[in-house]
């Protein structure tokens, strides 16, 4: 018989991310659409494996911190940026974690994106 899966967290993680916005709602860089009240699923272009795998680059992003995020300079150029919960298989990396699912937990429109809205 095999044992149950349990889940390493009883809780998600929190990351940090940064979105895009436009007329049709949130979006990843690469472009992936993010729909209000369902996660976001990660699934690896290249190979028939769960994500986040050990040995791949698939998942879904997110940096440890904010202070990250403004380091790499997405601070200025992108609209949304926030907290995330990620749970599901997770690889931690020294900035940051990738995941297989993922859902905003909070949103904060930047600067950069108000001036440009003229708010």
């Amino acid at each position: 018989m095999k044992a149950p899966d349990i889940p390493d967290y009883v809780s998600p993680i929190v990351g940090y991310r940064v979105w895009a916005w436009s007329a049709t709602g949130l979006s990843s860089l690469n472009g992936d659409a993010w729909r209000p009240g369902r996660a976001l699923t990660a699934k690896c272009p290249k190979a028939d494996h769960e994500p986040a795998a050990d040995g791949c680059s698939c998942g879904i992003y997110a940096a440890k911190d904010y202070q990250h995020l403004v380091n790499m300079g997405y601070k200025r150029r992108i609209g949304v940026h926030g907290e995330v919960h990620l749970w599901g298989k997770i690889c931690e990396h020294e900035s940051g974690y990738r995941a297989k699912y993922a859902y905003p937990k909070n949103l904060t429109i930047s600067e950069w994106c108000m001036m440009r809205l003229g708010i």
